[in-house]
């Protein structure tokens, strides 16, 4: 008589075997992508690289960057752009490349073979840049990393006519275009404008004379009247109000509130 098989457990149909331990890291073990990474340094050719937040990407895009400088045609740096989307992103991938330029007189020896690769490519833009004498180190700047919209911007200035714009550079702080059409202004005094020589002497006439004080008077008024184009690009889009009465009207109510322009002294 034949003995029958014991019935598992349930328990024993969820025993697994032991996971295999992983290998440990070795300073010459590659990532699983290092033929890809190899074949992206082809700078002869145009690639598009899709991978995870923090898989190298900006790594290999130094890389690139470094290859490119270090050939022959290389006269100046500037020959070679980097764009970006963001000014923080132009100074992480600037303060990256000075890092490894200044990692080329280290002695020790880079962790693994990527870091090795980024080493010679370094090694190889310095031995350049003391050929031609660049001074990247003491020079930052020449290394030519922007963002697509200032790129953009200068194409739009130096093509104005087929842009379809003025070519003017944005302002952070437009006070001092807002000072100088003031002082323009202030100039039409006695000019062939009747009414707006009439509402300036009148404004004149109630800050006793004070050509400085009238002049941030003016000010504040541009301030209110620009919108937020003006603000960013130092110029008034569309047809400003009329003059005359209305500034005078305005100046008035300004005066008495006494509030300073914004950037100026009461």
């Amino acid at each position: 008589m034949k003995k029958r098989r014991p019935i598992p457990e349930m328990g024993d149909l969820f025993t697994f075997p032991p996971a295999a331990e992983p290998a440990e890291p070795t300073q010459d073990t590659q990532p699983p992508d290092w033929s890809e990474r190899k074949e992206a340094l082809d700078v002869t050719r145009s690639w598009i690289v899709e991978a995870p937040a923090g898989s190298g990407k900006t790594g290999l895009l130094i890389q690139r960057y470094l290859k490119l400088l270090a050939l022959p045609g290389v006269e100046q740096p500037e020959q070679v752009l980097a764009i970006t989307f963001t000014l923080k992103a132009t100074g992480e991938i600037r303060e990256r490349i000075l890092a490894e330029l200044e990692h080329t007189s280290h002695t020790d020896d880079p962790k693994d073979e990527f870091a090795r690769e980024t080493r010679a490519l370094a090694q190889a833009v310095v031995q350049r840049d003391h050929t031609l004498g660049w001074d990247l180190l003491n020079h930052p700047r020449r290394l030519n990393i922007r963002t697509i919209d200032s790129i953009c911007a200068e194409i739009a200035r130096s093509l104005p006519v087929l842009a379809g714009g003025s070519g003017l550079s944005p302002v952070e702080d437009a006070v001092a275009l807002y000072q100088l059409a003031a002082e323009r202004t202030l100039m039409q005094l006695g000019a062939s404008d009747i009414a707006l020589s009439e509402a300036l002497r009148l404004l004149l006439l109630h800050r006793d004379g004070n050509l400085i004080q009238l002049r941030d008077l003016i000010c504040v008024r541009l301030f209110d009247l620009c919108p937020l184009p003006a603000h960013r690009y130092g110029r008034v889009v569309g047809r400003p109000p009329p003059l005359g009465r209305l500034l005078v009207a305005e100046g008035i109510l300004a005066l008495q509130r006494r509030r300073p322009a914004p950037g100026l002294g009461g």
